[in-house]
């Protein structure tokens, strides 16, 4: 793609109950990023409200968005978008319906050729293939794992997370539902063929990883606990290890409710930053490079409200929030030495934004 740096944002739109039909607010937003200021800018609005997760594919020049039913005992969807390579705006959407359920994450196979669903309503992890042309096609693997937890959104397997090792030779997966880690191998086929698992403390509700640089430590976020766990993990045979270490995503005099959502690494590998919907902050970690244990840097908290998803800038410079709740996209400053967030500069005015990613040049 010869574009600048571009993001691309999903955003929801609040239920109106004084609404007669279904909200028309876009869901899909490309935006620029300044080179210089790293601000963002809204350079094209469009799509169906409410996508779950978007994915970009530039091996297959997509963007992926998943949607769960627009009615009660409708079907899910899934839109593919075209980026076009010479703007990286969007075209489409082509929309493949994927049943019943409702997708909390997407995953593109390294070599394109399937695309990964963690279908937190039918609690199944499910693969599609991407047919020739980049539309989904077939169903090759859906995989279900029987099982509970004590917390009361734990009544059965529920899907959250699915997310390719760096060097794409396996896919690590996180059940809320049943607080339990699997890596697979996915075959040429598009078949998953587990490779090994790890229990998470009963009740967390693992619902993203990150990996450490080099993959050497495998990093769980529990939405229900507010916790982040460290395991040890092979990347070469795809094994999880023992587990190294547990911390907390919130300050410690916060009393209230717990409600962990997103886990990143530094592209430098030397610090991790997880979101808390509860505390309405950011927490930043400095990370051990023999070991990959965790040290607090502390929280930010400044404009965030609603912090779902956020996502560091391909250069590492800045950490962008999508404060859901206020209605506005806040940037954070990364100091390269310490890793500690600083409040940098005006917000993006977006409506309910939930899920962001860049696209570097």
């Amino acid at each position: 793609m010869t574009h600048g740096s571009l993001a691309y944002v999903s955003s929801y739109a609040r239920p109106n109950p004084n609404a007669s039909e279904p909200s028309s607010q876009p869901g899909v937003h490309v935006l620029a990023v300044d080179g210089a200021s790293g601000a963002l800018s809204v350079m094209q609005a469009m799509g169906s409200p409410n996508p779950t997760w978007i994915e970009p594919d530039p091996r297959n020049g997509m963007l992926w968005a998943c949607y769960g039913p627009g009615r009660p005992r409708a079907d899910c969807s899934i839109d593919a978008y075209r980026i076009a390579p010479d703007a990286g705006t969007l075209s489409g959407p082509d929309r493949t319906g994927i049943g019943p359920g409702s997708p909390a994450q997407l995953a593109v196979a390294p070599d394109g050729r399937f695309l990964v669903i963690a279908n937190y309503g039918s609690g199944e992890f499910v693969v599609r293939r991407i047919d020739p042309g980049a539309r989904l096609g077939e169903v090759t693997c859906a995989v279900r794992t029987q099982g509970s937890g004590p917390h009361p959104r734990q009544d059965g397997p529920h899907p959250h997370a699915v997310a390719f090792t760096p060097d794409g030779g396996y896919l690590v997966t996180a059940d809320l539902g049943i607080d339990l880690i699997q890596v697979f191998r996915l075959d040429e086929h598009g078949v998953l063929h587990e490779v090994s698992r790890a229990a998470t403390a009963a009740g967390s509700g693992p619902r993203h990883v990150a990996f450490s640089l080099g993959a050497r430590t495998l990093y769980v976020i529990g939405e229900l606990d507010g916790t982040i766990t460290a395991f040890a993990f092979n990347p070469d045979q795809g094994m999880i290890g023992e587990r190294s270490q547990s911390i907390a995503t919130a300050p410690a005099d916060h009393a209230g409710s717990q409600s962990a959502a997103e886990i990143a690494l530094h592209p430098t590998g030397r610090f991790l930053y997880a979101s808390n919907r509860g505390s309405q902050t950011i927490a930043a970690y400095r990370v051990d490079p023999h070991d990959g244990t965790l040290t607090i840097l502390g929280f930010s908290h400044e404009g965030i409200a609603g912090p779902t998803n956020f996502a560091i800038a391909p250069d590492g410079q800045r950490l962008y929030v999508n404060s859901s709740e206020a209605d506005r996209i806040v940037p954070f400053r990364i100091d390269a030495a310490t890793g500690a967030l600083t409040a940098d500069g005006p917000s993006t005015k977006l409506h309910a934004p939930n899920v962001l990613s860049f696209i570097p040049s």
